[in-house]
C-alpha cells in the first residue's frame, strides 16, 4: 500500500487562505490496483500573519509532522 499526503490549491475567503491537506491511499499487488482512499484529513489555514492547522483524521503523529513540514515550506 502507498500512502501521501498532499497539499491543494487554496480556497481564498477574504483575506483567508485555507489549504486543503488531502490523503492517496492506493493498495496494489504487482501492477493491479485493488482501491484508492483520496480524502482530507486537515486544513492549513493563513490569515494575515497567523498559519494555524486543523486536524479532520490524522493520528496526532501525522499531525505534528504535517505541521512542522508546512511551516518550514
Amino acid at each position: 500500500m502507498i500512502s501521501e499526503k498532499y497539499l491543494l490549491d487554496s480556497i481564498n475567503i477574504g483575506e483567508r487562505k485555507i489549504f486543503p491537506i488531502a490523503s492517496l491511499n492506493i493498495v496494489f499487488l504487482k501492477n493491479k490496483f485493488f482501491s484508492y482512499d483520496f480524502k482530507v484529513v486537515a486544513f492549513k489555514i493563513i490569515e494575515k500573519d497567523l498559519i494555524y492547522f486543523i486536524n479532520l483524521d490524522l493520528s496526532d503523529e501525522e499531525f505534528d509532522n504535517i505541521k512542522k513540514n508546512e511551516k518550514s515550506s
